[in-house]
């Protein structure tokens, strides 16, 4: 085929300057004219005499790869045709080079070569789980750059058929490669992807394929009866690893990427040289530098401060998590809910702290709390990396995992790892973090071999009675066999550390006897054991004794409070959500006087039911669990309603700016919480449901998660459907968000009747208003991606008439869109035209320092530079820059979608 030339625009897309060619075709740096952004576009080299099945083939599985959202794998953006019929990609552009360019410079380090195979070992388990299989891992198609290693050309093997032998006995493509069942013609599965990573790492290492034959046949008899040569200088580990890749026999290798991948983990943490020889607390894993002094971490964000002596009877476990750590291990804290579990890690950190480059927490009690609360380490206070403010969570949660990898002598604390999908989602994290330390606390105890399992149970009864004898030492009454009843207690509470804590609390509290305390707690203990199911509870006896004496003391207006906040997540909770909620949390109260919610707060804290930290407050999972199963059954909807209520206050509607995404990443857990509980109780279909999961919706497409916003939207219309009725205006509203996440997803054959349906009930109610217009916008941009021009430019023009009719200053969005249009139908003349006179209007209405008007001067610089004239450009690319600067700070991903440009100019 004849390849286009640089400067020719192929649909959307403008070729900037070539990136690579070779047999499978040609790779360009092009632009998205559409959207703005830097892609690759990839021209492939096809056999038309393959035949429509193979084309299907190829391009059922290039769908599949589209759908793949992982760190590790190149992001394939959209599939698309020439006007001679030739399919191109279009893939996510990542600066860097190729490892086939790295190695002509020299072979690696054994310990580079095996943590850029752990990050190809976990983007093959992502394609794999997905039913996808490479086909042609090798060099040429590994990415690696600043921190990052991305496999790119998922299915492209499909399309070529260039990983097979030909008739002839000729071999097309990289078959040095290639695994011996598929260099005999047979159809391949994922241990085959195995097969060449094993190459890939025997290369990196040994600067040499481990199979060189003098022509093909030669090298394919090679592949199937030889063993490679040694690799030098590696450790036996990396030779297993290598040699059970290199199996001839696919059930003989690796049965899964998530095997190996464990095994190359295992083999880095191995070497002995871990963290940077400049820290001053550790030299090796297990040897501390000369000087160390246990203390504190200098950089850290744990929950709760150090208990110090406090912590009682948990020396030797301390002494058993240090030992194991030292060596590399990671480990699991598990045991009963309530157990102390939590506290433990957080001990460990405080007392061990400073061996430690950083102590970082994380809330892993979900798949999406796990991504959520690796995004939150990226913040300014504590890793401070550019992506911070990044709209799409997998990108930030990329760069922090390029952190971990690339800043050895860190601790991850990963909490709460409790149900079956947060332990699988951490078992395939645990190989990319090599260079640090990871502890997990968890309720679970079936964790992989290769993680040190430590197993809490309750402390012994001495410890217990000198914790409740110390913690109450300045507010108790004093008696004169405080010892005995102390000892009494503490039997009496199993010594587990939760309960022991709170009945301290609720001691110094009301400034009891220890005696006293005895009495009304047993007299507890017929009431609990009347509701109180071993079966089905998930923590102990005496911990429910416990909660429900402390409960009693309670005001109803804290009771309330309480079982608020035991409906929402284990995360923090922001104090000034439930001080703007007030009026709804004085709806549930019963009796009694309200009062302010900061002396609620101070009773809550004070009686160890919540902990304060700043501005946010954390309630334990355990103290959760125990007043939700009390709440009665017929006013469960009551409280879930309210709890609704309370989060659609005060989440921000305009969830799609970038503003109010602080409040919504810290509500995010809560939402999810929440909503979950609520579908499962059948308490979704009102009001305050259908708000939050609108708004919490337009969070999720601003962030990037866009497969989740549109099941969430999905939800939303088909509960105001019922509500409302099938032509309601609320109706209209749920269409078009529902619309805007499939655009984004290239879904647009679904996007477009949504967005039709949407634009026919404004037609039937008469509307003629800014909501109109903008479904007249969102119609028209998904049709400009469907190519359908007269219609999206029919509509643009009817909602700028209507626009200018109201004097609305939409104008300039119409505008906006119109020269989008323009200039992807070769009118760039036009487009210049009106790009000019919306950048004014936004001006005029915004101001100059407004991002909307940044982003037009951007898109007029680029029209300009279009155009050829790179002079008039150039000072508008700078303005652009400039003001994002200002107003979203240097690292806000417009803000370097502006600088990419200027600094492209200046090199064309």
């Amino acid at each position: 085929m004849k390849f286009p030339e640089i400067g020719d625009t192929v649909g959307h897309f403008q070729l900037l300057e070539h990136l690579g060619r070779g047999g499978m075709g040609v790779v360009y740096k092009a632009r998205d004219l559409r959207l703005g952004r830097l892609v690759a576009l990839k021209f492939m080299t096809s056999d038309h005499e393959a035949g429509e099945a193979a084309r299907r083939r190829f391009l059922n599985e290039a769908r599949a790869a589209s759908a793949l959202d992982h760190p590790n794998v190149c992001t394939l953006f959209e599939i698309g045709e020439t006007n001679d019929g030739e399919i191109f990609l279009a893939m996510a552009f990542c600066e860097g080079e190729t490892l086939r360019s790295r190695l002509l410079r020299g072979p690696l380090e054994s310990r580079e070569a095996v943590e850029i195979a752990i990050q190809v070992a976990d983007g093959l388990a992502a394609a794999h789980a997905r039913g996808i299989v490479h086909r042609d891992v090798h060099p040429g198609n590994i990415l690696i750059g600043d921190g990052f290693v991305k496999i790119v050309d998922f299915g492209v093997a499909r399309l070529t058929d260039q990983t097979r032998i030909t008739q002839d006995g000729v071999a097309v493509g990289t078959i040095a490669y290639a695994a011996p069942e598929q260099v005999c013609g047979e159809e391949v599965g994922p241990e085959a992807d195995l097969w060449s990573l094993g190459i890939v790492l025997y290369q990196s290492i040994a600067g040499r394929l481990p199979f060189l034959g003098r022509s093909i046949p030669a090298m394919i008899l090679e592949i199937l009866g030889s063993s490679p040569p040694p690799l030098p200088g590696v450790s036996p580990d990396i030779e297993r690893i290598v040699a059970r890749a290199l199996q001839k026999s696919p059930e003989q290798r690796y049965p899964s990427a998530e095997a190996m991948r464990a095994d190359l983990r295992n083999a880095a943490s191995g070497d002995p040289i871990l963290w940077d020889a400049h820290l001053a607390s550790t030299i090796t894993p297990s040897t501390p530098a000369l000087g160390y002094r246990p203390g504190p971490p200098s950089l850290h964000n744990l929950p709760f401060p150090q208990l110090g002596e406090l912590l009682k009877g948990r020396s030797e476990d301390l002494q058993s998590l240090a030992d194991a750590l030292e060596r590399g291990d990671p480990s699991a804290i598990h045991g009963l809910g309530g157990i102390g579990k939590t506290r433990l890690a957080v001990e460990y950190a405080w007392r061990h702290g400073s061996r430690y480059r950083a102590v970082l927490f994380v809330l892993s009690d979900s798949p999406e709390g796990l991504n959520s609360g690796l995004a939150a380490l990226a913040r300014a206070d504590l890793l401070n990396l550019p992506e911070r403010d990044d709209p799409a969570e997998r990108e930030v949660v990329g760069a922090v995992l390029r952190w971990l990898r690339e800043n050895p002598g860190w601790l991850l604390i990963l909490d709460n790892v409790d149900t079956k999908e947060a332990l699988l989602a951490v078992t395939r994290l645990l190989p990319t973090l090599a260079r640090g330390r990871v502890l997990i606390t968890s309720r679970r105890r079936d964790w992989p071999a290769g993680i040190h399992r430590h197993p809490v149970d309750v402390i012994q009864l001495e410890a217990a009675k000198d914790l409740l004898l110390q913690r109450t030492a300045h507010d108790r009454r004093k008696e004169p066999d405080d010892d005995a009843q102390a000892l009494r207690l503490a039997e009496l509470l199993d010594g587990l550390p939760l309960a022991l804590e709170q009945a301290a609390a609720y001691i110094a509290h009301t400034q009891i006897s220890l005696a006293e305390y005895l009495e009304v707690w047993e007299s507890e203990c017929d009431s609990v054991l009347g509701w109180y199911d071993e079966g089905v509870m998930q923590y102990p006896a005496s911990l429910a004794v416990t909660w429900q004496r402390t409960f009693r003391q309670l005001t109803p207006t804290a009771q309330a409070l309480l079982r608020l906040l035991a409906h929402l997540a284990p995360d923090p909770i922001p104090v000034e959500m439930l001080e703007r909620g007030e009026v709804t949390l004085r709806e549930a109260v019963q009796e009694g006087t309200p009062r302010p919610v900061r002396e609620d707060l101070a009773e809550l804290a004070a009686l160890s039911l919540i902990s304060r930290q700043g501005a946010h407050i954390v309630v334990h999972c355990m103290v959760q669990e125990v007043i939700r199963q009390r709440v009665p059954e017929e006013s469960r909807m009551d409280w879930l309603e309210l709890t609704l209520s309370l989060l659609s206050k005060y989440g921000p509607l305009q969830s799609d700016e970038p503003n109010s995404w602080p409040i919504w990443d810290l509500l995010r857990p809560h939402v999810a919480q929440v909503l979950g509980s609520a579908e499962k109780q059948g308490a979704l279909e009102n009001l305050s449901a259908s708000q939050l999961m609108s708004c919490f919706g337009g969070y999720l497409y601003a962030k990037g998660l866009y497969s989740e916003a549109v099941s969430l939207l999905r939800t939303v219309l088909e509960i105001d459907e019922r509500i409302f009725g099938a032509e309601h205006q609320e109706i209209a509203k749920d269409l078009t968000n529902l619309a805007v996440p499939l655009r984004a997803m290239n879904r647009f054959k679904e996007a477009e009747p949504l967005a039709r349906r949407a634009l026919k009930i404004d037609r039937i109610n008469g509307e003629r208003n800014f909501f109109h217009t903008m479904r007249l916008n969102s119609l028209a941009v998904i049709l400009m991606d469907l190519r359908q021009w007269t219609e999206a430019e029919e509509l643009l023009r009817e909602a700028l008439a209507i626009d200018e009719e109201l004097d609305h200053s939409s104008v300039a969005r119409d505008l906006h869109h119109l020269a989008l249009l323009f200039t992807a139908t070769g009118r760039v003349q036009e487009a210049e035209a009106v790009c000019r006179r919306s950048l004014e209007i936004s001006r005029e209405v915004l101001g100059e320092a407004h991002p909307k008007t940044a982003r037009k001067l951007q898109v007029l610089a680029g029209i300009l530079r279009d155009l050829g004239r790179t002079e008039e450009a150039e000072p508008l690319f700078r303005q652009a820059v400039e003001a994002f600067e200002l107003i979203l700070g240097p690292d806000h991903p417009l803000t370097r979608s502006a600088r990419k440009d200027l600094e492209a100019l200046a090199i064309a």
